[in-house]
């Protein structure tokens, strides 16, 4: 019975010990995070789709945003993120989304890039950026094929047809379509478009070596 006691007791201070040394080593008062510190971090989904490492949104619309998945295409949520639906199945060849960005002057006009950025021994490989002016129901792809990742994507502030991508191009090979007259350097591209319904016209802007 003195044994089991002496167990008991080995435990409980065990437990609390560190909880006991935290507390006094901060005069027991609690610490503050600031306005955040009583926040806390809970999964909203989707459950399925790989990891994420683009979302955009509106300001115009503060419940609707979209969440690029490196394995499940473009997620949209109408309503804060309670619930989701894949908006590029059927639409999209690439099933990795590496960057969103939607219009400042028009919520309706959304731009993805394909292929994952954060370069390891399984990403996804991109077909290049597509466009949706309709809340992302449709998508049309403009171009960028070969350049296989595109890590951001930025829109014009009142110009919802001009369009900036900063594109990583291939990872392990020369890419001619990033800018034609550095063909056979690696390098990541940075290239602006004019876009249309009649058509896409892409500028290269920037190459730098690798």
């Amino acid at each position: 019975m003195t044994r089991l006691c002496r167990f008991v007791v080995v435990v409980c201070l065990f437990l609390i010990g560190p909880g006991a040394v935290d507390a006094q080593r901060s005069g027991g008062q609690p610490t503050s995070a600031g306005p955040f510190g009583a926040l806390r971090w809970r999964s909203i989904g989707p459950p399925r789709g790989g990891r994420s490492i683009a979302v955009s949104g509106s300001a115009a619309r503060p419940y609707e945003y979209y969440m690029g998945a490196t394995g499940g295409g473009l997620w949209k949520t109408t309503d804060g993120g309670t619930t989701w639906r894949a908006v590029t199945d059927d639409h999209v060849h690439s099933s990795s989304v590496g960057a969103v960005a939607v219009a400042p002057s028009n919520p309706d006009v959304v731009y993805i890039g394909t292929g994952e950025a954060d370069i390891r021994g399984n990403i996804i490989q991109g077909d290049g950026a597509y466009r949706s002016t309709d809340g992302g129901k449709t998508w049309t792809h403009i171009g960028l094929t070969e350049t296989q990742v595109i890590a951001k994507i930025r829109v014009h502030p009142t110009n919802p047809d001009l369009v900036y991508v900063a594109a990583f191009g291939h990872h392990a090979a020369p890419n001619a379509e990033l800018d034609r007259r550095t063909a056979g350097r690696r390098g990541t591209g940075f290239c602006s478009a004019t876009t249309g319904r009649a058509r896409t016209s892409w500028s290269s802007i920037r190459t730098t070596r690798r």
